[in-house]
């Protein structure tokens, strides 16, 4: 877009994911502020991706058509709804701080709903922090549901298919884990959710279908730990991405669980008669990455976060 001010955020945004992903990877016991500087960048970064994508989706490229709720209630089937999660600040009359959560609920027929609750600033991190004891510790808590989820859910009612459009602490969570204790069932059991930046996004969705895809490539499980004297003879197709993977000063833990994810999703491709390439272990590269041409659908199962290149002389002196 023509917006210097448009630009200058995004670019912003992007320096943020980057100095999120290099916190994150920081040992917390030499670097105690990691966490506190890591939850204080996302909540800016959550807040300016929010704002873009509303500027975007605001900007006419086609007409002057505005988009209502009634444009989105059009999109709607009868067992489906929409959610639109805002966001706000408090200030409350001691000059405390607090936090509003606004659920904007459309269905295929009636008025819009609207589900808000207000809680203290600290309820953000309390919930949060719960849902990574959750994670860590593989266990269900109920709590996040009741606290997230449970009044919207009495709002939607039955309705199958969810299109949610998230903000604030909703950028963190993965709704498809919270455990419900009354059906004892996971949302993702429960629910078939999709995720919008804008509820404007539905109307594309519907507009113009996706095909059936005819090619995939999975790339998951990398080697993290490669023994480079193993290396085959072909070494200098991949030596240097391989060796570039210890030199950051922390170490990767594997992940075998995503070797299971991409098997899984081929043998799901397979039956569909979807040619799927495999991408694992050591050829789960960078140099094998860079040859993938327009695949229909590209699926990585790995860290989520990038690192910079080293500089030539630094990957030499490594893969040897």
């Amino acid at each position: 877009l023509n917006d210097p001010e448009l630009n200058k955020k995004y670019e912003q945004l992007k320096l943020n994911r980057e100095n999120i992903s290099k916190l994150m990877s920081l040992n917390t016991d030499e670097y105690a502020a990691a966490q506190s500087e890591v939850a204080a960048l996302k909540k800016e970064a959550d807040q300016a991706e929010k704002e873009i994508s509303l500027k975007v989706s605001q900007t006419n490229f086609t007409g002057n058509e505005k988009i209502t709720w009634q444009n989105i209630q059009k999109q709607l089937k009868s067992n489906e709804c929409a959610i639109e999660i805002m966001r706000a600040n408090l200030v409350y009359q001691n000059d405390s701080g607090g936090t509003n959560y606004t659920y904007i609920i459309i269905k295929n027929t009636g008025a819009p709903t609207l589900f808000m609750i207000d809680r203290p600033l600290k309820w953000e991190e309390e919930v949060l922090t719960l849902y990574r004891q959750s994670i860590d510790h593989k266990k269900d808590e109920p709590d996040l549901y009741r606290r997230l989820w449970k009044g919207v859910s009495e709002k939607i009612g039955n309705v199958n298919t969810v299109y949610v459009s998230p903000d604030g602490i909703y950028n963190q969570i993965n709704l498809n884990t919270l455990f419900n204790a009354a059906t004892n069932k996971y949302l993702l059991e429960e629910k078939n959710f999709h995720f919008l930046t804008t509820l404007r996004d539905l109307i594309d969705i519907r507009q113009h279908p996706s095909k059936a895809p005819s090619n995939a490539v999975l790339v998951g499980n990398p080697k993290f730990s490669y023994d480079l004297s193993q290396l085959p003879q072909n070494k200098q197709n991949f030596g240097n991405d391989l060796a570039m993977r210890g030199g950051f000063g922390f170490v990767l833990d594997e992940l075998p669980g995503t070797k299971t994810e991409v098997e899984t999703i081929k043998a799901k491709l397979d039956k569909m008669s979807v040619k799927a390439n495999l991408l694992t272990e050591e050829r789960a590269n960078e140099a094998d990455v860079k040859k993938i041409k327009s695949p229909d659908v590209l699926h990585f199962a790995t860290h989520g976060f990038f690192l910079e290149d080293f500089p030539e002389e630094t990957l030499a002196e490594l893969s040897k």
